[in-house]
């Protein structure tokens, strides 16, 4: 193993509507919406914090 590590990735949103613009179905849209609400920022604005692992190896 060369090197591994986390890389931190934040998924911003405009605000609810549009982070669960593309959903259709209407239990999965009052599902998303309860999730996401807890990611609600001071300025209205959505963001999920998300830790992604890595891990780098030489080739062979």
């Amino acid at each position: 193993m060369v090197d591994q590590g986390e890389a931190i990735y934040h998924l911003r949103f405009r605000d609810l509507d549009h982070a669960v613009q593309e959903v259709i179905d209407d239990a999965v849209r009052r599902v998303i919406k309860t999730v996401l609400e807890a990611d609600r920022k001071p300025d209205g604005g959505l963001r999920q914090d998300n830790v992604f692992c890595y891990v780098i190896a030489p080739s062979a």
